[in-house]
């Protein structure tokens, strides 16, 4: 059941848009955009790799079941 949650939630994460490139993109876009870069630069064909953008803010929401737990 945990895992599930888990899983809902990451996954309400990656379709939720951000700012990117002037365009409004979902996560799981950027994440791809983000790895294409990556192995660019591993391969040479990039001489530089930038992954502080888009900048990303994470909201903190713990259920009661959580907060008892802490």
């Amino acid at each position: 059941m945990e895992a599930k949650k888990v899983t809902e939630e990451f996954n309400n994460w990656m379709n939720k848009k951000v700012a990117y490139k002037k365009q409004s993109v979902m996560w799981s876009y950027v994440l791809l955009l983000k790895t294409r870069e990556l192995a660019q630069y591993l391969v040479g064909k990039r001489k530089s790799i930038d992954f502080s953008k888009p900048a990303y803010a994470v909201e903190r929401y713990d259920a009661e079941d959580v907060e008892q737990k802490r």
